[in-house]
């Protein structure tokens, strides 16, 4: 293109307008790419963000499994010592009832240990009558 054609084309822009238009055009274009650029780094921000809130969530979920874990074994040894208790108390009682009869027992021996006695007591009567009379 010569240059008497390229600076009639240069004027009719001038003059119609159009180089505002373009001027305009790429201001806008320029301004339209700093925003892109804010909003792609707001996007990553956020992408981060949610990155941090993903691993906390995960490690809120971590803790919660563990302590769960922890809960579980304290029931299962508090049902444990229930059971344990129980057969304690079962045991005393075995204890109790065998002390009683231990105790009849004992009052039985000791009855029976006087009427013993008693005999004794009566036989060797008996013996010094035979001998007095003999």
């Amino acid at each position: 293109m010569g240059s008497f054609s390229k600076n009639m084309a240069v004027k009719y822009m001038k003059s119609s307008g159009l180089t505002n238009k373009v001027d305009s055009a790429f201001i806008t274009a320029n301004k339209l790419d700093e925003k892109l650029k804010e909003l792609s780094g707001i996007t990553e921000q956020v992408a981060k963000g949610t990155s941090e809130q993903a691993s906390a969530v995960d490690s809120t979920n971590s803790m919660i499994s563990a302590l769960s874990n922890s809960i579980n074994g304290v029931v299962k040894n508090a049902e444990q010592l229930t059971n344990l208790a129980q057969e304690s108390q079962n045991s005393l009682g075995e204890i109790s009832s065998s002390i009683k009869e231990v105790a009849v027992n004992s009052e039985n021996v000791a009855s029976s240990v006087e009427q013993i006695s008693a005999s004794i007591d009566q036989m060797g009567k008996s013996i010094k009558g035979v001998a007095g009379n003999a």
